[in-house]
C-alpha cells in the first residue's frame, strides 16, 4: 500500500498556519479504507506515495463556526472557534497566534460531552523539523452510568519531511507530524483504571490549513480503531474573503481546472508563471477557469479588486 522512497529533491519546510483556520471555512476529507496502510518512514527527504488509497463511499466535512452559533457554546468560555463535523460533533477549540488548544468535545449523537479544564494541545505555529514539544492535558466526561476523570500527556513531533502522493495530487516541502496522546482515565465510582493511547500521523504543505492526509490508531484495552482520509477542498467563507479582501482557489494541486471563490464580482484574475509572464486575465464574473498549459509547475494567480491585489500559490499537476 505504501512505498518510501528517500529523494533529494525536498527542502526542509516550516510551516506556519498548521490548523489555522478562520470562521467560515469549510474541509472535505475522502475516507478510505484504512487495512494495510502505513504511515512510512521517517526522516528527511521521503517519499509518502499513497496514491493507491482505496476510497470508501463517504466523505467527511468540517465546518469553522463561532462558538455562540452552536447549542453548547455556553459550556466551554474560552472557545474562540468550533470545528463542526459532520457526523454531530463539535471540538472546541482555544486558538491564538502561535497554538491550538482542545478545550471541549460534544457528541451529540452518543450524547456526550467532554471538558478539559487543563486544554489538550493539537497544533503549534510555526513547527519544522525535528520539533518537538509534550503539554500535559486532563478531562471529564460522562458516559452511559458511569463518569470519568482523565488526564495524560499530548506530544507534537515533527518527524520527517519530503514528498506526498496522494490519488488527487502531489505535494512537495510537506512536513509531516507525528502526535501521541497517552491518557488514563479514572472510572467514578469504582475508581478503576481505564488506559488509552492515540497515534496521529498528519502531514502539511505551506499552502494549506489543514492537514493534507490524516492516519488515526487509537487502543484502549482490547479495542483497536483506525481511520484514514484526505484533503478533498478547503474552502473560506464568503464574509472572511470579503473582510479581508482574500480568495481562494480550488482543488490545489490542480490539473490545470480551478474554481475561484472570490470576494467580489468586480475582480480582475490574471494567473502567471515563475518567471512572470502572464498566462491569462480576465474580468469576467467566470469563477471556474481553465488553464492550457504544457508544464506542470507553481503558478501564481492574482485577484484584484478596488479594495487592492492578492495573490495565491496554484501548483499544476497534469
Amino acid at each position: 500500500m505504501l512505498a518510501v522512497i528517500p529523494t533529494i529533491l525536498s527542502a526542509q519546510p516550516t510551516i506556519t498556519n498548521a490548523e489555522n483556520f478562520s470562521i467560515g471555512t469549510v474541509l472535505t476529507f475522502q475516507q478510505c479504507n484504512s487495512t494495510g496502510v502505513s504511515p512510512g518512514n521517517s526522516g528527511a527527504s521521503q517519499t509518502w506515495n499513497f496514491s493507491t488509497l482505496t476510497s470508501l463511499s463517504t466523505t467527511s466535512v468540517e465546518t469553522m463556526v463561532t462558538p455562540a452559533s452552536t447549542t453548547h457554546g455556553n459550556l466551554f468560555p474560552t472557545s474562540n472557534l468550533v470545528e463542526k463535523y459532520s457526523d454531530g460533533t463539535f471540538v472546541y477549540v482555544h486558538a491564538t497566534a502561535d497554538s491550538s488548544y482542545l478545550v471541549g468535545y460534544v457528541d451529540t449523537v452518543n450524547n456526550y460531552i467532554i471538558h478539559y479544564p487543563n486544554s489538550l494541545l493539537f497544533a503549534l505555529r510555526p513547527i519544522t523539523y525535528s520539533n518537538l514539544t509534550t503539554d500535559a492535558f486532563s478531562d471529564i466526561f460522562s458516559s452511559s452510568s458511569y463518569n470519568f476523570n482523565g488526564q495524560g500527556t499530548s506530544t507534537i513531533n515533527a518527524d520527517g519531511y519530503g514528498t506526498l502522493i496522494l490519488p488527487n495530487g502531489t505535494y512537495s516541502n510537506v512536513l509531516r507530524l507525528k502526535i501521541t496522546q497517552n491518557q488514563t482515565d479514572t472510572v467514578l465510582p469504582s475508581h478503576t483504571l481505564s488506559n488509552s493511547n492515540t497515534i496521529s500521523y498528519v502531514w502539511f504543505d505551506g499552502i494549506h490549513t489543514s492537514a493534507l492526509l490524516k492516519i488515526d490508531s487509537t487502543h484502549t484495552g482490547t479495542y483497536t480503531s483506525k481511520s484514514v482520509e484526505y484533503l478533498l477542498n478547503e474552502t473560506i467563507g464568503i464574509e472572511e474573503l470579503t473582510k479581508n479582501n482574500d480568495f481562494n482557489l480550488y482543488p490545489n494541486p490542480s490539473s490545470g481546472q480551478f474554481t475561484i471563490l472570490l470576494p467580489s464580482d468586480n475582480a480582475i484574475i490574471s494567473v502567471s508563471d515563475l518567471l512572470g509572464q502572464q498566462i491569462l486575465k480576465t474580468q469576467t464574473a467566470e469563477k471556474t477557469l481553465n488553464l492550457e498549459l504544457d508544464n506542470n509547475g507553481i503558478y501564481f494567480v492574482q485577484v484584484t479588486t478596488k479594495q487592492g491585489t492578492t495573490t495565491r500559490k496554484l501548483i499544476v499537476n497534469r
